[in-house]
């Protein structure tokens, strides 16, 4: 029997098995399946809950033409599928952004912009209809009114502007037959402003015909405390979560995806994420046991500032040495793929143990990707993949459901920490950060079954208290529950700037794969060092 299998399906298996058996003999055989260009800081709005103005590096320019032309072609020789330009700011600001979109679409590569819409007109969606643009739309709101509030420079014809133009490409897309390649996905910051919007947000995606909708919830900073929810907007918000996966449920061609916080405990819906090394067997060569992460990031994906650094993971792990791998200014992105750099990043993260889950040694064990990785790698076990991913979701299902700590229990009193007050550039400090439970509920450890232990990380700030690095830090959890008014002592591992400067520490609790403490309001501890040269 002969399969009718589409070229561009064939194509896609064919890069994931180079991938895989390029994860076995420690080198890629083909290049990134995505890779996320950030073109330029700049934007046109001052979306509420955005930190673009105080935590950017605003000394960053746009990325060079030059480079962009350069690493698409470099991309394309190595037969990446998908680029994303992102941001950083808004990419459709970027001089002749068009001619970068069509020339991404003429190496054979997908295309996907993650834009506020603003810049469409109907010229430009009937192009991208043409020639296949995915179109991630941040929209933030279901109607006009507040549109316009979350996004204070705009009018409510804005709204209907793009949310009109959107339905037309989708329109345009099925007449044409590129629906495969141009689609809609509507993104959602969910604050104080809009929780009261999910429902309608979902049916607003469906009415444009949007092929996914995102909901996340506001990021945790001081400025933004006001578009904190409470504790009962946050159940509202869940409720309509559920409300909305429920309603969704069953539709191939629409997705809903869900930042876990706002999935309520009592919705009856397990966390999936399988560890990646979960069925994996030895491979030929007995160098990875069945303790090991395969961690595959380092051959699936890569990222590319403005300023033309390509680093290679948005995680970050003491277990791993170095995350720059280059400047595509200075060298090709080729040059860079193959480089050294990266092959110690790949055999490092590869090689990760997970014997101990503590992320003061090893955070990739919590890595979002584990699923993903777990798919890819096929043929390092006994059977095909599909019966061990099967497998693997059947042992999810008959797993508790995750233990959400409800909002009033994210309450901590900070109380004392050992960082010094200055140390080495690139080196990795220990620190001995104290508190105390201010909540009347109980903290669970780290054998907590699908892992939702309570724990200490820290964000990197500079010296002007702007963000340099949020949650990609590794973590140290309570190794025994933590009752009301009990305090707890864990030391952290704090990885220094390469670059020398004055920096502030921010120490936070949360609860993993639920919340930070600070999304619910609780305090932080921030602690000022002074990083000197090596």
């Amino acid at each position: 029997m002969v399969l009718n299998i589409p070229d561009e399906d064939r194509r896609k298996a064919e890069r994931r098995r180079l991938i895989r058996k390029g994860a076995l003999m420690r080198r890629p055989l083909t290049g990134p399946l995505e890779a996320s260009v950030i073109l330029t800081y700049r934007c046109n709005y001052r979306c509420v809950f955005c930190a673009l103005e105080s935590e950017a590096p605003a000394k960053k320019a746009d990325i060079s033409p030059d480079a962009l032309e350069r690493l698409i072609a470099d991309l394309a020789e190595l037969d990446t599928e998908q680029v994303s330009f992102t941001g950083g700011g808004e990419p459709m600001l970027y001089k002749d952004i068009d001619r970068f979109i069509e020339l991404t679409r003429k190496h054979g590569m997908a295309c996907s912009i993650c834009t506020n819409g603003s810049r469409l007109d109907e010229d430009r969606i009937r192009r991208y209809a043409e020639i296949g643009v995915h179109l991630s739309i941040s929209l933030n709101a279901a109607d006009a009114d507040t549109y316009t509030v979350i996004h204070p420079r705009t009018q409510p014809e804005d709204f209907h502007r793009i949310t009109r133009l959107l339905g037309e490409f989708v329109s345009l897309a099925e007449k044409l037959g590129t629906q495969a390649h141009s689609f809609v996905s509507l993104n959602f910051v969910i604050h104080s402003n809009n929780y009261h919007q999910i429902m309608e947000m979902h049916r607003l995606a469906r009415e444009i015909g949007a092929s996914q909708v995102q909901f996340r919830l506001i990021q945790p900073r001081e400025a933004h405390r006001h578009l904190f929810l409470n504790e009962d907007q946050l159940a509202q918000a869940r409720e309509q979560v559920r409300a909305v996966e429920e309603e969704a449920a069953g539709d191939a061609r629409y997705a809903v995806q869900v930042m876990e916080i706002l999935r309520s405990s009592e919705a009856g819906i397990p966390s999936c994420n399988v560890e990646a090394n979960l069925f994996c067997e030895p491979s030929p060569g007995g160098e990875r046991t069945g303790d090991s992460v395969p961690c595959l990031e380092g051959y699936i994906a890569t990222y590319i500032d403005s300023d033309g650094i390509v680093f290679p993971c948005c995680m970050r792990s003491v277990s791993i040495s170095n995350h720059y791998m280059g400047n595509i200014n200075d060298q090709s992105f080729k040059e860079i793929w193959h480089g050294e750099s990266y092959q110690k990043f790949r055999t490092e993260s590869f090689l990760v143990s997970v014997d101990s889950k503590d992320p003061r040694e090893n955070s990739c064990a919590y890595c979002p990707k584990a699923t993903l990785f777990q798919i890819m790698v096929d043929e390092w076990s006994a059977g095909n993949y599909l019966y061990y991913y099967d497998a693997a979701l059947k042992d999810a299902l008959s797993r508790p459901i995750p233990r959400v700590l409800p909002p009033r229990a994210y309450a901590v009193k900070f109380i004392s920490h050992t960082l010094p007050d200055r140390a080495r550039a690139g080196s990795v400090v220990e620190a001995r950060v104290k508190f105390k439970n201010v909540s009347d509920y109980t903290w669970p450890a780290l054998g907590e079954p699908l892992g939702q232990a309570v724990g200490v990380g820290y964000h990197l700030r500079d010296r002007w208290d702007r963000m340099i690095s949020f949650d990609n830090n590794p973590r140290s959890y309570l190794e025994r529950d933590l009752e009301p008014q009990g305090e707890a002592e864990l030391t952290v591992k704090v990885k220094l700037p390469e670059k020398p400067g004055r920096y502030i520490v921010e120490f936070a609790l949360l609860q993993e794969k639920c919340a930070w403490f600070e999304q619910l309001g609780a305090e932080t501890l921030k602690v000022p060092i002074k990083v000197k040269r090596a």
